[in-house]
């Protein structure tokens, strides 16, 4: 029989914290992927301008450890609290195949990070949380969790259910290899956690609640009621209660000190750089999409010059219908004058238009009968 999920007083029985996905485009960037996805707008437009060189400065260089990602939070002022188990590099990981070949190059950093952490102001603290800690901490905003991939899975998509369910039959031994998620919700009348893989696209996965985890070696966990399925947590970066993350998070409103030729200089700068993928320039009409205007023709200009340069024409086409629809009721008036600008770069660059395409008529559309003679 299962056993009801207690809450604190006052704590909501479902939470789901919207959040812009970021996909890792590495085999090392699962966590600075996770810190994107928990960025601002303005600071991971920032982040993903600077990214080679933030990489160089923090000196991890295609390595980065839970305290690297905490330093990382710090640069853009995020107020987190790190808990871990081991303060430094656990010893046990010296026999593990996955860190060995890390952990020469990089104990010694990893060592003085967390010396050094209290002397910077980031908070690290040797500990674990259990299952209802951090339900209770996601109505302040979400966590990035370093877990175990090889059982991550999930209830949807099925993602890693077959060898889950096998092991319920069939037990053997598990490697560990070290992944980051974002933890991003919960709902205690489904047992189900929500959370963001960056190893996949905007997805967003789920797993099962169970509260009576006992914990092993200070180890925090989210995991189904048998093996199967579980978030295994070694550490975790919880956030603190932050005006500017929490309007973010929960689409609450604020005062931006962003003038509006700040605001279209550095989406245009996004977009104009020369090293910018397929990927990036998604990621940056996604954050666009999410605030309530439509975006000046010179930040458009600069995204479909990006399409060309990557070579994805369906792209630059995709761009012009979203902004159609961003265009809503004014449709008729807005989406007019922004062809009208576009039009000498849609030339230059040989994009059709959605409507020159046929994309605004349903496919195979027939006459109606009452326009026929």
């Amino acid at each position: 029989m299962k056993r009801k999920i207690v809450l604190k007083p006052g704590q909501p029985e479902k939470i789901q914290i919207q959040l812009s996905h970021y996909k890792q485009k590495y085999n090392w960037d699962c966590g600075i992927s996770c810190v994107l996805m928990v960025l601002p707008t303005k600071d991971r437009l920032d982040f993903l301008n600077n990214f080679t060189q933030i990489c160089k400065n923090e000196g991890f260089n295609k390595s980065t450890w839970t305290i690297d990602l905490c330093y990382l939070l710090k640069i853009y002022k995020v107020k987190h609290v790190f808990y871990t188990i081991t303060l430094g590099v656990h010893e046990g990981y010296r026999g593990n195949s996955f860190y060995h070949h890390v952990l020469t190059k990089d104990e010694n950093r990893v060592k003085t990070r967390f010396k050094e952490a209290k002397s910077v102001g980031i908070s690290v603290k040797k500990s674990s949380k259990s299952v209802l800690d951090i339900l209770a901490h996601l109505v302040n905003g979400p966590l990035i969790v370093l877990t175990n991939a090889r059982i991550l899975s999930c209830d949807i998509c099925k993602f890693n259910k077959i060898s889950s369910e096998l092991r319920k039959c069939i037990p053997w031994p598990i490697p560990y290899q070290g992944h980051y998620i974002v933890v991003c919700g919960y709902d205690v009348h489904v047992r189900k956690v929500f959370y963001r893989n960056p190893s996949f696209g905007d997805l967003k996965f789920t797993s099962r609640i169970n509260e009576n985890v006992q914990n092993n070696g200070g180890t925090c966990s989210i995991v189904p009621e048998v093996c199967s399925g579980s978030i295994q947590a070694q550490c975790g970066v919880f956030y603190e209660v932050s005006s500017e993350i929490t309007i973010d998070f929960k689409l609450m409103s604020s005062h931006s000190t962003e003038t509006d030729e700040q605001f279209d200089s550095r989406f245009e700068s996004f977009f104009n750089r020369k090293d910018i993928d397929g990927w990036e320039i998604r990621q940056g009409m996604n954050d666009l999409a999410g605030h309530d205007l439509v975006p000046e023709p010179k930040i458009l200009i600069a995204a479909l010059k990006a399409c060309r340069r990557v070579n994805d024409f369906a792209l630059a086409v995709r761009i012009l219908e979203a902004v159609k629809d961003k265009c809503g009721s004014k449709v008729n008036e807005i989406y007019p004058y922004i062809i009208q600008e576009l039009r000498p770069t849609l030339t230059e660059l040989g994009i059709s238009t959605p409507e020159e395409l046929g994309f605004d008529k349903p496919e195979l559309a027939l006459q109606s009968v009452f326009d026929m003679h």
